[in-house]
């Protein structure tokens, strides 16, 4: 799986050009402020008001500090920061008359929330809020502006709320990006294992093919061809004794038909408009026209699974059956299907020479078995095979009835 990439600060996840139009217009606010501020002292004779002055050009100073890429750290903007809350007291200390030196907090208000989100930036608001008003409360009383600062709070913490909301929506952005590159990833492995998964199962179907051709319909074509030569043989010494290759070599041709018939049954894709039963019925006669099969079948009246689930059932039962007329001389069947809302479970049972199963699972070759149990675990279903030599098998099967894994969708 693709590794999630770790969580960024906001100060790199928001840059600077999709934060200006705040920053802009708080230094719009900021420079009308410090303006009138400066001219109301210098208006008044205030006697501090050449200190007031340097404070406010510190504090612009300051400003464009916080801008400069070299100060791009969390220790140094706390520090300039602590710096910029204390002159602004100063100076709200020194204007005795006007309140709105308060509102030189703006810009630190803006840097803050960006490098110090979430509660620690709103703690901080909320001290030097605090801060302020005590100081107030301690140089001018109680009777001073004191609603005009309550407002100028009121606005100071609905700020720092909207950048901290602003800063949460961004990185939330950025993380909704991520975990989708993330689902994209993890959906494109899950594209290639089910292609591979189906290279697999594919080669296996050639390789099981090869071996039931080798097995059967080459021998049967070797047989044909001896009795064939036989026949001619004793054509021209005794034509009644010719009669005997001729009719196995009748039998044989008949039967290496039914093999071909099967192995291309096997390989015709099932039709979706047919439900599992329709089709189960369908190839048992077949089987009963081709080799004699005999069968009891109890089942309920419908059945419905999706084309997925209806494809690999279907498969598993096929090859279940293909292999009892193959390797059980009574050729006979029993089958038996219940379902519910949670599963459906199927059994086969067959009166055959039976085998030892950890022999067959070991040997490559016998490629039935281990397609089946493939078959079985892309629909989560569980396959289980009982058997001992010369007391048959039984074959069960639950699936449960639940969504499987996306890779198991059959193209």
């Amino acid at each position: 799986m693709p590794t999630p990439a770790p969580k960024q600060p906001s100060i790199e996840s928001l840059t600077r050009r999709q934060f200006f139009g705040i920053y802009a217009l708080i230094y719009v606010v900021y420079g009308i402020v410090a303006l009138r501020v400066v001219l109301s002292a210098f208006e008044s004779h205030l006697s501090h008001r050449y200190l007031l002055l340097v404070g406010v050009s510190l504090l612009t100073l300051s400003f464009v500090l916080t801008h400069l890429p070299s100060l791009l750290s969390s220790k140094r903007m706390a520090l300039l920061l602590a710096f910029q809350s204390i002159l602004i007291l100063a100076c709200s200390i020194v204007d005795e008359s006007v309140f709105m030196t308060l509102l030189f907090f703006l810009p630190s208000i803006a840097s803050l929330m960006l490098y110090f989100p979430g509660r620690t930036g709103i703690f901080v608001i909320l001290l030097f809020m605090v801060g302020a008003l005590g100081l107030r409360l301690v140089f001018f009383g109680l009777q001073r502006e004191l609603v005009p600062l309550l407002l100028v709070f009121s606005g100071f913490f609905l700020i720092g709320s909207y950048i901290d909301m602003f800063l949460r929506a961004k990185e939330a952005f950025h993380e909704s990006q991520d975990l989708l590159l993330e689902v994209q990833d993890s959906h494109k492995l899950l594209q290639l294992q089910a292609a591979q998964i189906e290279e697999l199962a594919t080669t296996r179907e050639r390789n099981r093919l090869a071996r039931e051709l080798h097995d059967s319909v080459s021998q049967m074509l070797f047989s044909i061809s001896f009795l064939a030569q036989s026949a001619l043989l004793r054509l021209d010494q005794d034509p009644e004794k010719a009669k005997t290759p001729l009719t196995q070599l009748q039998n044989t041709s008949q039967n290496a038909l039914k093999e071909m018939r099967a192995l291309i049954s096997q390989l015709r894709p099932p039709s979706e408009e047919l439900n599992f039963l329709q089709m189960l019925r369908d190839y048992l006669d077949e089987l009963t026209q081709q080799f004699s099969l005999r069968y009891s079948l109890d089942a309920p009246e419908e059945i419905e699974l999706p084309p997925h689930l209806t494809f690999h059932l279907f498969r598993i039962v096929q090859e279940a059956l293909h292999n009892v007329v193959k390797h059980t001389p009574t050729k006979h069947a029993t089958l038996t299907i219940e379902q519910d809302h949670e599963s459906l479970r199927l059994t086969l049972q067959d009166k055959g020479p039976g085998f030892d199963i950890n022999t067959k699972r070991l040997d490559p070759s016998h490629y039935g078995l281990n397609t089946m149990q493939e078959r079985a675990g892309l629909i989560d279903a569980i396959l289980t095979i009982q058997t001992q030599a010369g007391q048959g098998t039984t074959l069960s099967l639950i699936l449960p009835l639940q969504p499987p894994h996306p890779s198991v969708q059959e193209s």
